[in-house]
């Protein structure tokens, strides 16, 4: 199956923006098979990844433009961003905290609110 280089940008961008976004979203929370969500989703990309690599590098062969690898950039500037992300995430874990307060909603919910320097 062929895609056009707009769509398969469109696609790697779409599914890459996802995974940072599960990852911000789910940084300060333990969710029932989170990590399992965010490693499926990071194996979907990997493979769509992979086949818009793949797809770029046929068709730079055929047409020898440098523009055929967009959709490569753009994989590689999302992973960027994905590690940028976790390392922020991370960094901004280790200042300390003002205030820290829980209310647990009933149920399986709760409510956290912390306060960081």
């Amino acid at each position: 199956m062929k895609f056009s280089l707009p769509i398969k940008t469109i696609l790697v961008l779409f599914i890459w923006l996802v995974c940072i976004y599960k990852v911000y979203a789910d940084f300060d929370r333990e969710y029932l098979f989170d990590s399992l969500v965010q490693a499926g989703l990071l194996i979907i990309a990997g493979i769509i990844s992979a086949l818009a690599i793949s797809s770029d590098y046929s068709l730079y062969r055929q047409q020898k433009k440098l523009t055929s690898f967009i959709s490569s950039i753009t994989v590689i500037l999302c992973i960027a961003g994905l590690l940028l992300t976790n390392h922020f995430l991370k960094r901004q874990d280790q200042t300390s905290t003002i205030y820290y307060a829980v209310r647990n909603t009933g149920g399986l919910g709760q409510i956290t609110l912390d306060f960081r320097k």
